[in-house]
């Protein structure tokens, strides 16, 4: 399958010459082309939800936006963080689990601290 746009080429001026839509995709599946934000946040995300989930948003974003917004997680998912948060209200200890293969390419960007303390 051919990919929308290209993120090699014109990186070397892609703020004047990508369109914002080359820069948005190129960021979220690449990392090229990110546009400078105040957030510390690496992706947005309210945007593209959820219409573009499946269909928009790379790995990277959906398992970020998981992890760190608890927002387009697989059912089992979601709900393994409804129970994580309704036992953290109750006295008894709970063990965290992370998938220390998921998303292990783009590591640094996409796992949080406690992942990354759990798998590192």
């Amino acid at each position: 399958t051919t990919e929308p746009f290209d993120c090699m080429a014109g990186y070397h001026i892609w703020e004047q010459a990508w369109s914002a839509g080359h820069k948005a995709w190129c960021c979220d599946h690449y990392r090229r082309g990110c546009e400078v934000t105040t957030t510390a946040v690496p992706f947005n995300c309210e945007e593209g939800y959820p219409e573009h989930v499946d269909s928009g948003w790379s790995k990277t974003k959906k398992a970020w936006c998981c992890e760190h917004e608890h927002v387009a997680c697989p059912e089992d998912l979601a709900l393994s963080h409804m129970e994580v948060a309704a036992t953290a209200a109750s006295p008894t200890t709970t063990t965290e689990f992370h998938d220390c293969q998921q998303d292990f390419a783009s590591w640094s960007v996409s796992w949080s601290r406690h992942k990354k303390a759990w798998c590192c």
